[in-house]
């Protein structure tokens, strides 16, 4: 809703013009990307991935990389732990072949994405992955 309000200042004698707005939640975070007061992070900030069991393709899961702060997330349907039983982590990369190791909160590796650097992923990259804690072995994909 917006409403327009024509009011004429007492003290300068000008007529100004007052606009109020009443927006939503939604419209206002709308409003303030479309003024580009705040941005939504771009590709370079994190890296989202989707991966795959390959011996149950039902199964699923998504990971993402921060490469600002050399961390992971990893989340499943139903908070489940197929893929993985620790949720975050840091992360560092193997020099070449590039494969990028999942770490526990204590250092150990939880699982690795081969072929995968985060600091130049891209849409559409794909690759291997396993998860050490669950002996799953998945396909990936940078989203």
């Amino acid at each position: 809703m917006v409403e327009v309000i024509l009011a004429e200042h007492q003290f300068s004698g000008r007529a100004e013009l007052e606009v109020t707005l009443r927006l939503t939640r939604r419209e206002w975070i709308a409003a303030l990307f479309a003024c580009g007061l705040i941005q939504r992070a771009s590709a370079d900030e994190f890296v989202s991935i989707v991966a795959k069991d390959t011996t149950d393709p039902g199964k699923s899961c998504g990971i993402t990389l921060y490469p600002a702060t050399k961390t992971w997330t990893e989340s499943e349907v139903g908070n489940a732990k197929h893929f993985y039983k620790t949720k975050k982590g840091k992360y560092q990369v193997a020099p070449a072949p590039n494969i990028t190791e999942l770490l526990d909160a204590n250092g150990t590796i939880a699982g690795n994405l081969e072929n995968l650097n985060p600091e130049t992923a891209k849409k559409g990259d794909k690759g291997h992955g396993k998860g050490f804690e669950t002996a799953v072995v998945y396909d990936w994909e940078v989203q």
